[in-house]
């Protein structure tokens, strides 16, 4: 028995060792993974404060010479860092310090008085040497707030890399407590963060007025000096005397240590519970082997102390199971730390397995991503950023190197968006010190990104096109650009310190800057167009835009000025001026300007009672100098016209050119009398029918120009100025149908003829739409009487008017292009009823003439009509005739040659209408492919009487002998007539002794009529 109880002894002490050594493992990992979080905590929210140092380096230094930019107003750079703390609400302030260590912005509240720094600890090591980038120092006590803090500072450089200040934010060190409270350590446990040379940052519990307080234990300093990196140890803190297990670890990048430990008091009990039991199951080992050999005297007995020892066991056991469970709840509550630190984090955090699939992260990851937790368990991270091979790498170099820092790596959370993010991360371990995974922030850096490119449009805006100038409440100049510069003439050094009268021109009175500061003051902005004076003294015109810039409380800071010179602006306005209201060839007003002044004339004489008079000039026959000697002659001959005309005028007298060879003269205020004014227009008007018809001396040659005038009173408000100009118009239509050369006076007549002909016109327009026209057709005889053609002539029925005169409506189609369709119905009427005819045997041999006028032979396409027209009815072409008359053939005669000779090959023929009546010319006879002449009507009236009339008769039928053409006369009307042509060589005539015309069917009765009577 004696034996048995030595082994419960040895069992008892073997697994009170091996639980001892138990608890201290797991108090081992908890704390180093504490550790190693609140490492990754702190480097993190490190990092993220020096990113925003870096921007404000960038932004605010390296664009302007010198070093700090002394001419960007301090209300603007305090607000840029405002914009830039508020991303990182880990500290309080961002602030700038020049050269000489002189506070200059910050994101806070600064002194009324200038504070230096320059003895700073963090000033003096960048000054001397600024090549180290980044430096923290601390814990300092501040001198405007009196609190504890931390600084992480940077240099600032000029353009040359010179040292020109730093840039640094203030870390409260309660910002600390906030990382060490977030996890569980457990009663009586501890964290702290001491810099590395063991001065005290903060202690969580905080241990008040301890602050830079170096007093550690010789366990610590011993553990550090052994192992600088991390290392653990166990011992009393010398701020509380309570004996711990802790963990230490130095601050990535950092000169800090972070210090875990948990009560070793809590283990210690629990062993000496454990144990015990241990000894009083060993206790009653040793009494059971006594009630063995007291069962030996006493059955009884033995049968009550083996069951009170099994009930002993039975309770030693319980309690092992117990202080088991409580060991498990101690695991548990380590695991309960991890997560309060994990989710502690303001960052992003999520955690990895060695496969890069992800395993846990905090609410501000799900948040971040826009997915539960639940869902994102299990997914690859490398899945969730834009270039998942770039981030598989990135994985893969945390478990190879241990650790990455503030890798770029995009995002693209579940909504879509692309965050821009830097990734940090490092290898943790598991219980059995393996690596299990790795543990990673995520920075999202897209709104400081956002505001650095915002800065750096707002740097670029600033060196734009246009010239800037910033000034201070006071208008003392702060800052300009380059094209400031290069527009005033002035550089920044000479502009900087003055006010913006040093650009003033003096074309401005005080009322002018009066009204733009009470613009700035009730609406913060004005602009508008100022003359303002170069550095070398010129005047110019500019365009001024003024806003003025306030604080968050109204105060007025600083007025911010954008400038252009706009002079070829001015000139091109000026041009566009003259362009828009002068003609570009004479220099006189054009027609947009004359109805201007004559609306304004018309006013004025209605108010005043006086006449004015508009003139109407048109010279006669330009056409011809330009056809014949080339436009530009013309052109030059319109300028001598513009001189004689302004020269005849008074200044005060408006002369005008309409477009080509029509000029206008407006005399305004004449007399309150329309005859005394009529008397002093028509002197005008013949003082410019005198001097417009005198020679022209051009080139070296000499030309005339007779000019035809009309003119018109005006006083009446009742007529617009549109009115008073037609009136003029149609005098002077008046004056060159009286036989040009001269002038007319409107007269209302005339508006009564321009409204019927314009009633004419529509009447005829809607005649050929509606087929109200008819072709009547004129007998053409031989010498024998018998009809061998007929002459196609248009005929119109109005329904109001009755029979309507050709006379009276082809030159209305003419003026107004109504020719063209109807020329072309009377073309294809004249078609059809060749066709009809061809059907009948007596008259299918009749050949019809048709009328062709001048605009529509000049078509580029009349001889694809004609054709067109041609085949459509299926006719020979040889019956089919065009007439032309002289006037067609003025302009473009070799054309129109090329046009007849194309369809003369197809078999249509050509007749020369009125030949002798106008500019008649053999060689248009040699040019154009005619077959035949007719003698014009005027001169068979009188051949009887006429001797003249007898010789152009004979010269045109032997001239067309000659020439082997064809000779008719047309509007023979006796038999006398018709006897004396025949003497003279013609047998071939058309007129009322004929017949006169008539519609086809009489047409038709007449021609066969013929036929039957005896010859």
């Amino acid at each position: 028995m004696l034996t048995v109880a030595a082994v419960v002894l040895g069992l008892a002490g073997f697994t009170l060792y091996r639980d001892q050594q138990r608890l201290r493992e797991r108090a081992s990992t908890s704390t180093q993974n504490i550790a190693a979080l609140l490492d990754q905590s702190i480097a993190s929210a490190f990092d993220k404060v020096d990113s925003v140092l870096l921007s404000t380096e960038q932004l605010y230094l390296r664009r302007g010479p010198g070093g700090v930019p002394t001419a960007l107003p301090p209300s603007d750079v305090n607000a840029q860092l405002r914009l830039l703390a508020a991303h990182v609400p880990e500290v309080f302030a961002i602030r700038i310090l020049d050269r000489n260590g002189v506070l200059r912005y910050g994101s806070d509240e600064l002194p009324a008085q200038r504070m230096s720094y320059a003895d700073r600890g963090f000033f003096t090591r960048l000054r001397d040497n600024p090549g180290q980038g980044r430096v923290v120092d601390g814990p300092l006590l501040g001198r405007q707030h009196t609190q504890w803090i931390v600084v992480l500072a940077r240099p600032l450089l000029d353009k040359e890399g010179r040292f020109a200040g730093v840039v640094y934010a203030n870390f409260r060190t309660a910002f600390f407590e906030r990382i060490l409270s977030a996890p569980v350590l457990g009663p009586q446990g501890a964290a702290t963060v001491r810099t590395t040379d063991l001065a005290l940052v903060h202690r969580f519990p905080d241990t008040q007025g301890a602050v830079g307080s170096r007093n550690v234990s010789r366990e610590l300093a011993a553990a550090i000096g052994a192992h600088p990196q991390a290392g653990e140890y166990i011992a009393a803190t010398a701020l509380d005397g309570i004996e711990r297990s802790n963990a230490y670890r130095r601050v990535s990048g950092l000169p800090f240590y972070v210090i875990v430990g948990t009560a070793t008091l809590n283990d210690t009990r629990h062993l000496l519970r454990y144990g015990s039991v241990l000894f009083a199951l060993a206790a009653c080992a040793l009494g059971l082997a006594a009630v063995v050999v007291w069962v030996n005297v006493r059955n009884e007995r033995r049968l009550r102390a083996d069951i009170s020892a099994r009930k002993d066991i039975n309770a030693a056991l319980q309690r092992e199971v117990d202080e088991r469970r409580r060991a498990e709840a101690q695991a548990t509550q380590a695991l309960r730390y991890a997560r309060g630190l994990i989710e502690g984090s303001l960052d992003p955090l999520v955690v990895l397995d060695r496969e890069g699939l992800i395993t846990d992260g905090n609410q501000a990851f799900e948040s971040f991503v826009g997915q539960p937790k639940e869902a994102l368990i299990g997914q690859a991270y490398a899945a969730w950023c834009v270039l998942p091979e770039a981030a598989r790498l990135t994985v893969a170099a945390v478990f190879h190197h241990g650790s990455v820092h503030r890798q770029p790596l995009d995002m693209r959370l579940a909504a879509g968006e692309v965050k821009h993010t830097l990734f940090s991360a490092r290898l943790y371990r598991g219980p059995d010190d393996e690596v299990a995974g790795l543990v990673a922030t995520v920075h999202d850096t897209t709104e400081q990104r956002r505001a650095e490119q915002y800065m750096r449009v707002a740097a670029a805006a600033f060196e734009a096109q246009e010239g800037m100038m910033v000034t201070d409440a006071q208008h003392v100049i702060l800052r300009v650009n380059k094209a400031f510069t290069r527009i005033t003439g002035y550089s920044a050094d000479e502009a900087v310190g003055q006010t913006p009268r040093l650009l003033s021109s003096g074309h401005h009175t005080q009322d002018f800057y009066t009204a733009m500061y009470q613009s700035l003051a009730e609406t913060n902005a004005w602009q508008g167009e100022v003359w303002n004076r170069r550095k070398n003294g010129q005047i110019y015109p500019q365009w001024l835009t003024i806003t003025a810039v306030r604080d968050a409380d109204g105060h007025l800071d600083n007025y911010v000025s954008t400038l252009s010179d706009i002079t070829f602006r001015k000139e091109a306005e000026d041009k566009i001026k003259v362009l828009a209201y002068f003609d570009a060839l004479t220099g006189l007003a054009n027609r947009r300007m004359l109805m201007d002044r004559l609306g304004h004339a018309l006013a004025s004489s209605n108010r005043s009672g006086q006449y004015g008079a508009l003139l109407f000039i048109d010279l006669d026959r330009f056409k011809n100098v330009n056809d014949t000697l080339g436009h530009d002659y013309g052109d030059l001959l319109l300028q001598q016209v513009a001189q004689r005309i302004t020269a005849q005028v008074r200044e005060n007298d408006t002369v005008a050119r309409l477009g080509g060879d029509e000029f206008v003269v407006m005399l305004d205020a004449l007399t309150d009398r329309a005859d005394t004014s009529a008397d002093h227009a028509r002197l005008v008007g013949e003082k410019l029918l005198a001097t417009i018809g005198e020679p022209y001396h051009i080139k070296g040659l000499e030309c005339r120009s007779s000019p035809s005038i009309g003119i018109t009173l005006f006083m009446d408000h009742h007529h617009t100025a549109e009115e008073v100009l037609r009136q003029a118009d149609l005098a002077m239509y008046q004056a060159k149908g009286n036989g040009r050369n001269g002038l007319r006076f409107f007269d209302p007549a005339m508006d009564a003829e321009v409204a019927r002909r314009a009633a004419l016109e529509h009447d005829l327009r809607s005649a050929i739409e509606h087929h109200q026209l008819e072709l009547h057709y004129q007998a053409q005889v031989n010498g024998r009487g018998d009809t061998v053609g007929a002459e196609a002539l248009v005929r119109w029925s109005h329904p109001a008017r009755g029979r309507v005169s050709p006379a009276e409506f082809i030159p209305i189609a003419e003026e107004s292009g109504l020719i063209l369709p109807l020329g072309a119905w009377v073309l294809d009427e004249a078609c059809r009823q060749l066709a009809t005819w061809a059907a009948h045997p007596q008259l299918q041999r009749i050949t019809v003439a048709v009328n062709i006028s001048a605009r529509q032979i000049q078509q580029e396409d009349f001889v694809q009509q004609v054709r067109t027209v041609v085949r459509r009815h299926g006719i020979e072409p040889r019956r089919l005739k065009l007439e032309l008359t002289e006037s067609v053939l003025i302009s473009d005669i070799q054309g129109i040659a090329d046009k007849m000779v194309a369809l003369q090959l197809d078999g249509i023929r050509f007749a020369l209408d009125d030949f002798g009546t106008g500019f008649s010319s053999l060689s248009y006879l040699k040019r154009l492919p005619l077959d035949q002449l007719k003698i014009d009507s005027s001169f068979v009236r009188d051949i009887l009487i006429d001797p003249s009339d007898k010789a152009i008769a004979r010269m045109v039928i032997s001239l067309g002998h000659s020439l082997e053409l064809e000779v008719i006369a047309e509007g023979v009307e006796t038999e006398a007539q018709s006897s004396m042509l025949a003497s003279l060589g013609c047998h071939r005539y058309q007129g009322y002794l004929y017949g006169k015309a008539c519609a086809a069917p009489a047409f038709e009765a007449l021609a066969l009529g013929a036929a039957a009577a005896p010859a």
